[in-house]
């Protein structure tokens, strides 16, 4: 028995996926590390876009497929944790809107604050294992202390949809598949100043993006 032929074109583009997917990716460079720092942290780094497309970021929300004819699976909530006196990660990224998790895994009490504009707040004391819920309305850097112990810090960089990614220990990167258009490219790490980059992306095209400090 032959195989129809409509089938064959649907199994052939299903595997190939999205015939406009392109991609932004690239390299964050530190030559040195700023202050507080012992060496450069690549890793601190968070690449995200502006804007983009409506169906894009429904898809990003559903995540991706596991497997051909699997579910998708939804990015999970991202977690702070403070554990042995430091937060961890030290930089998390969350979109404007959706819930972060904090919680004390250490044996001693925190307090966390912030007084940034795009979510100032105040837990209070938090005892351990005392877990709470924030969700910040407006994208923007989040700076995060402890009220009880002076030098931790962390960073919650608030976006404004799920196009983001953070830099690897080596500083690569690469944001999720994009259609074609013109992107705004936003990078920022802990004690540097943000960077911006338009970029042109066109069908099936790859464009590599050096982000340098």
């Amino acid at each position: 028995m032959s195989r129809r032929p409509g089938c064959a074109v649907l199994m052939t583009l299903m595997l190939a996926g999205p015939s406009f997917a392109g991609s932004i990716a690239g390299q964050v460079i530190m030559p040195g590390p700023v202050a507080g720092e012992k060496r450069a942290r690549p890793e601190y780094a968070v690449i995200w876009l502006d804007v983009i497309p409506d169906k894009l970021e429904r898809d990003l929300v559903r995540g991706p497929k596991r497997g051909l004819f699997g579910r998708r699976q939804p990015p999970p909530t991202p977690v702070l944790s403070q554990a042995n006196g430091q937060f961890e990660p030290r930089v998390v990224t969350v979109v404007a809107g959706r819930d972060l998790v904090l919680r004390n895994a250490d044996r001693v009490w925190h307090g966390v604050f912030s007084v940034s504009k795009p979510g100032a707040f105040d837990l209070g004391k938090r005892a351990p294992g005392k877990a709470d819920t924030l969700r910040f309305e407006t994208p923007g850097v989040v700076a995060l202390r402890c009220e009880l112990h002076p030098d931790e810090s962390a960073f919650v960089v608030v976006t404004a949809n799920h196009a983001s990614v953070k830099a690897g220990t080596e500083g690569e990167w690469r944001l999720p598949e994009l259609p074609a258009g013109r992107y705004t490219v936003r990078a920022w790490a802990p004690g540097r100043e943000e960077l911006r980059r338009e970029v042109e992306l066109g069908k099936k095209s790859s464009v590599k993006l050096s982000l340098r400090w």
